[in-house]
């Protein structure tokens, strides 16, 4: 009976470790589609990436989104979206710390992304979108490699 008890003691004590772990994850790599990358939140003020990073390597206008603005930080691969308003509306990641809270990021395979979020809606030769989960992905080779 002790080695019963021994042995639901080791295996609720692993499962709650492994749930705690889940849970910790820390939210300055963390990425939420649809709400944050990072540290960084959709909706807010550019002033706060400014204010974390410092200025953008470059800013050039959106191609396909006129009045906003593409803000790039190459160093910390990452880029911003920002609106007239000065509001980050997109942000794109390209490295490879920062992980969904299911573990996925850029370098996981595109197929782990579809196990989590579905099949997603192709736009274009390498690219997906999860709108419903808030997050789109380029995988060139079937490899994620950035994420927005």
């Amino acid at each position: 009976m002790k080695q019963i008890r021994t042995a639901v003691w080791l295996y609720l004590s692993l499962i709650a470790a492994l749930t705690i772990s889940g849970l910790a994850q820390d939210s300055n790599t963390l990425l939420v589609g649809g709400e944050q990358a990072g540290p960084f939140r959709l909706g807010s003020s550019f002033q706060t990436v400014l204010q974390r990073l410092g200025a953008p390597n470059s800013d050039n206008p959106s191609a396909g989104d006129p009045g906003t603005k593409m803000k790039l930080y190459p160093k910390h691969q990452l880029g911003f979206l920002v609106n007239p308003e000065s509001k980050v509306i997109g942000i794109t990641v390209v490295r490879k710390d920062w992980k969904t809270a299911r573990g996925l990021g850029v370098g996981s395979p595109v197929v782990a992304f579809q196990e989590v979020y579905g099949r997603g809606l192709k736009r274009g030769q390498g690219q997906l979108a999860f709108p419903q989960h808030g997050i789109a992905l380029t995988y060139p080779g079937g490899t994620v490699q950035t994420i927005y």
